[in-house]
């Protein structure tokens, strides 16, 4: 989450991947995703944490 605009690095990184912002009480969240199965968000896993951070957290709907 964020509470100011991220780095120009964090947005160059997180533009190859599906994503929405979501304002959450005051802050930004980024949600990569959607992903057409939970075999593909796996797959994209390692790749999104090397290439954009460490996911915090993990839902599946």
């Amino acid at each position: 989450m964020f509470s100011k605009t991220p780095n120009e690095k964090f947005l160059e990184a997180i533009k190859p991947y599906p994503h929405r912002v979501q304002d959450f009480k005051g802050q930004k969240r980024y949600l990569i995703g959607p992903f057409e199965s939970q075999e593909k968000a796996d797959e994209e896993l390692e790749k999104v944490s090397k290439d954009v951070a460490k996911p915090v957290h993990v839902q599946i709907k």
